[in-house]
């Protein structure tokens, strides 16, 4: 199996175990899970195992857009996180940058996809499927012979599509989207080659994503 096949196919065992802290409980539910927590007598408590990964400019560069707005206008300017990086001291300043601003609200502001959507889009799922466009399309080579596994993958794909797009029809059924999708990636992930689906994911590797248009 070349390196790049290997690599793609350990992002998708990954992105079943991201999937579902993805799509966990919105903020404010875990909030009040921690307030009922930190009030629970000691003899209450369980032992808690956690971990965490910086995913973002690590697994691959996601293709998240920050929105700056014209001054005048309120035109919206998308830029990739790694353009504000250059330009973010620049912005309302100085140079081409000097008639834009960032404006901070949280529903419509410059920082909106980093946060849950108006109708419970979750853009970092959005976006993490979005960067793994390649992966897929590996995917769907390496199984090729699974007619219904491949025909699963696509059509919880083309939902979350729907999801990004806003089509009414599609929002109204998110968490069930979600659900089929993840089925579908362990679907997939039951028929890869047994030296990928037992191996250990490689190093962190930058795989930089196609920016959304």
């Amino acid at each position: 199996m070349t390196a790049k096949k290997s690599l793609a196919l350990n992002l998708v065992l990954a992105l079943t175990i991201v999937l579902p802290l993805a799509s966990c409980a919105p903020r404010h539910l875990i909030a009040t899970r921690t307030e009922r927590l930190e009030r629970a007598p000691a003899r209450e408590l369980a032992q808690v195992t956690a971990y965490n990964f910086d995913w973002d400019d690590n697994a691959f560069f996601m293709p998240t857009k920050i929105v700056l707005f014209n001054k005048k206008t309120g035109a919206e300017h998308p830029v990739t996180t790694g353009e504000f990086a250059e330009i973010r001291a620049h912005v309302g300043k100085d140079g081409e940058w000097t008639d834009y601003e960032i404006r901070l609200d949280d529903s419509t502001g410059s920082f909106r996809y980093f946060r849950e959507g108006t109708q419970g889009q979750n853009y970092f799922l959005l976006d993490a499927a979005e960067g793994l466009k390649d992966v897929f399309d590996t995917l769907r080579e390496t199984l090729k012979g699974k007619k219904e596994v491949v025909e699963r993958l696509n059509s919880a794909l083309e939902d979350l599509e729907g999801i990004r797009e806003g089509r009414k029809e599609a929002l109204a059924r998110i968490p069930e989207i979600h659900a089929n999708l993840l089925t579908a990636l362990k679907g997939a992930k039951a028929f890869m080659p047994s030296q990928t689906r037992n191996s250990r994911a490689p190093p962190p590797t930058r795989l930089k994503s196609k920016p959304r248009s």
